[in-house]
């Protein structure tokens, strides 16, 4: 049997790490809280054995025996094994009545039940990842449920919160952005792996940009231009949002301006053309002159215009021209003399999208006016 094939065994037996390990991570974040929120007045006997005798530590100290065989195989996991038997060390000098120690011993124990958390969590996200990338090698078209699955777990590792240079390390090590990046580019791959890919991208220029953002990014743009799905649509969004005025200039060079502008037409599914809403409103915010005019001269107006009026049987698109200016007005890519030339234009458009004899189109051509004269409050 090759190597890169695990056998049922195998797997069997790693499912058992797994769920050893999770056990492991909860105890030790369990006995984390109980030092926190229950610090001692003062050392005691009594004291000394509350603090043994706790379900955390109880958990603990049997996952440790559990764990000696199962560990013994995966060198990675050695930190793990002597940071358990360190842990198992101080407990037993509180058990053996040494209530001078107290004080002392809790604080090591709490650095050491943190150092487990952490050492778990890494083999955890290094596993976690490699499959990640293995099942995107080698997906499959029929069922690509196990794929979608870890890629689903990577975004929500992702979005904990706060930077974690562990993490990313093992996310570089492992060659995750390649491998989810190629698979949004490949027009063969199941339409579900590339949208979750594309959230992936997304994820990881958000959590950190100046290392996962790898030039050129044109063709991830024009990939999720051309799948022209919501949740493509959404990640591209998140993507112009993240890395600004570069990215909807790429979007911009690859002539994709035209075909986001195009999803805003009546023939489009109201969840695409929401989602192209957004991400025109970004590229608005964002956008130099350069790509403004190219909005401009796709017909974005006369489209928003569209979506506002009524009988259109869309419903939710109500002040989006307003909008649309106002994001010209306070985005980050047009300098004053081009937002004020632009307004202008803006509004000679919305004059020549309603038609003349139409009273409800005149209506509504009044209350696009005063919005973007005036303002409409961007959301």
């Amino acid at each position: 049997m090759e190597d890169s094939k695990e056998t049922p065994n195998n797997n069997n037996n790693k499912g058992l790490v797994i769920r050893v390990l999770e056990a492991l991570k909860q105890a030790s974040k369990d006995l984390q809280n109980d030092l926190h929120n229950n610090t001692p007045t003062k050392s005691s006997a009594a004291a000394a054995s509350a603090e043994c005798d706790t379900p955390s530590v109880n958990a603990l100290l049997e996952l440790e025996t559990e764990s000696d065989d199962l560990f013994f195989d995966d060198p990675k996991l050695s930190p793990l094994s002597r940071h358990l038997s360190r842990l198992k060390s101080l407990i037993e000098d509180l058990r053996l009545h040494r209530h001078d120690l107290l004080l002392r011993r809790r604080r090591q124990i709490s650095r050491v039940a943190g150092s487990i958390e952490s050492e778990i969590q890494a083999w955890i996200d290094r596993e976690s990842l490699g499959g990640l990338v293995q099942a995107l090698r080698n997906h499959d078209d029929d069922d690509p449920s196990a794929a979608i699955d870890l890629l689903s777990a990577l975004q929500r590792r992702l979005s904990r919160g706060g930077f974690d240079r562990d993490l990313q390390d093992l996310v570089l090590d492992a060659g995750v952005l390649p491998a989810v990046d190629s698979v949004v580019r490949d027009a063969r791959a199941p339409v579900r792996v590339r949208e979750a890919c594309a959230e992936a991208v997304a994820a990881l220029v958000r959590f950190n940009k100046d290392v996962f953002l790898v030039p050129p990014m044109g063709p991830t743009a024009r990939a999720l231009v051309s799948m022209a799905s919501a949740r493509a649509l959404a990640a591209l969004t998140s993507l112009i949002v993240s890395v600004k005025s570069p990215f909807v200039d790429e979007i911009r060079s690859n002539g994709d301006v035209e075909t986001i502008v195009g999803l805003l037409g009546p023939g489009e599914d109201v969840e695409i053309r929401a989602g192209a809403l957004e991400c025109a409103m970004e590229m608005g915010y964002y956008g130099r002159k350069e790509a403004v005019e190219a909005m401009m001269g796709a017909g974005v107006v006369e489209r928003l215009v569209g979506m506002e009026r009524k009988g259109g049987g869309d419903g939710g698109f109500g002040g989006c021209v307003g909008r649309f200016a106002v994001q010209l007005e306070v985005g980050e890519g047009l300098r004053g003399r081009e937002r004020r030339a632009f307004k202008v234009e803006i509004l000679r458009a919305v004059r020549e999208a309603v038609s003349t004899d139409d009273e409800d189109d005149q209506a509504l051509c009044a209350t696009i006016i005063a919005e973007v004269l005036w303002g409409s409050t961007p959301y």
